[in-house]
């Protein structure tokens, strides 16, 4: 049975499943986590906020600025230690939003430089749809996870989808992605980085394998 996240908006993140896998993986709401690419991505809080309306990654302006009862996005990744209250973002916050950071915590397991190349493309392919971005220390895990908001509750995860970054097209490595996939009831997607290898994929396994160049 695919696995359910639950986020209280705040980065507490509760497991409704059973895959153990994901039993360590503490993160912010994909909500929380739009702001912090906003953030990154221009100069002040009132850009990051414009972003967040102009792209659609949130347009409740109750969840924007807050209210009596409501903390306002800035207060709620404060909160969470994200972000200081100068507007930049934290160690914590840039552990979670650099790509180099998050493809730095799989260690030994993140394979050579060129294995490196599309699963950095494939961070920030996650990142510009507004999801979140992850990476897990398993030798039995995936490249690249991908969390996205429900669509009518937005500060709960929907099921993750997990990236197999490929350099090449070797029919037991390909294998065992599809493998890892099925134990985990996850939805898979292939990334390469030449149509050659993404053909390749694609005539022997039926599955969506994705270009990034």
């Amino acid at each position: 049975m695919p696995m359910e996240m639950r986020d209280n908006g705040a980065g507490n993140r509760t497991n409704t499943g059973k895959n153990d896998i994901f039993e360590d993986l503490d993160m912010p709401s994909v909500v929380i986590y739009r702001f912090m690419i906003a953030i990154e991505r221009t100069s002040s809080i009132t850009e990051a906020y414009a972003m967040l309306k102009e792209k659609g990654w949130l347009t409740s302006l109750a969840s924007l600025y807050g209210g009596k009862s409501k903390p306002s996005i800035l207060a709620r990744t404060i909160s969470s230690g994200y972000m200081n209250q100068e507007g930049r973002l934290t160690e914590k916050g840039i552990e979670v939003v650099s790509p180099e950071r998050i493809i730095a915590k799989q260690g030994i397991y993140s394979g050579s430089e060129e294995h490196k190349q599309p699963m950095r493309k494939a961070i920030r392919m996650i990142q510009d749809k507004g999801n979140l971005a992850f990476t897990l220390s398993n030798k039995d895990s995936f490249d690249v996870g991908e969390l996205k908001a429900k669509m009518k509750r937005i500060w709960d995860f929907e099921n993750p989808v997990t990236y197999e970054c490929q350099t090449n097209a070797i029919a037991e490595e390909v294998s065992k992605c599809i493998e890892r996939s099925r134990k985990l009831g996850a939805d898979m997607a292939f990334v390469a980085n030449s149509d050659e290898i993404a053909k390749a994929i694609q005539e022997s396994t039926q599955r969506q394998c994705i270009v990034l160049r």
